[in-house]
């Protein structure tokens, strides 16, 4: 049996149920399981209820990623068209959200206390994959580490053009 893919429109009504019930584990229809870890992530001093998906067990690849509950315990979630992203990194989440702030730059441990156990190789990965993901509006972001410290900084306007 080929497996369907785990957003298709039936199986995002199990999805929709298990998140709306908090379940901690959700079977999708081709067998598939995956847990679910919910947190509240302050984002930008905004708090966010978030859920993160993965594999319940160890596969060759499964998709996992972090979703805001608001967007997907509403019904509209269910009818979005499927070219759609279907999740993002909490690294990805945050980007857009440092984009659009207007900061020069900041100290992502010190603006998101939530990523403070995380390693700084970690970081810098997924805020450099995000940006990569961001396309456009990323040109304008890098992403350093010094002394051991991860920052998003803006890259200014005279450094990635010619005027």
């Amino acid at each position: 049996m080929l497996k369907e893919t785990w957003l298709s429109p039936p199986n995002r009504i199990i999805w929709i149920k298990a998140f709306r019930e908090r379940a901690e584990v959700v079977t999708i229809r081709d067998g598939r399981k995956f847990k679910l870890r919910y947190s509240t992530q302050t984002i930008f001093g905004e708090k966010k209820e978030m859920v993160y998906v993965s594999p319940l067990r160890d596969v060759e690849f499964c998709p996992a990623g972090w979703f805001r509950l608001e967007k997907v315990t509403d019904n509209l979630w269910l009818t979005e068209t499927f070219s759609e992203p279907r999740g993002e990194s909490i690294y990805q989440v945050l980007l857009r959200e440092f984009i659009k702030t207007g900061y020069a730059g900041v100290d992502v441990k010190e603006e998101w206390p939530a990523l403070e156990d995380r390693q700084s190789a970690t970081l810098r990965q997924g805020f450099s994959s995000a940006i990569l993901a961001a396309g456009q509006a990323g040109r304008k972001l890098e992403v350093r580490t010094i002394e051991g410290r991860v920052y998003l900084y803006r890259i200014p306007k005279d450094k990635y053009t010619n005027e």
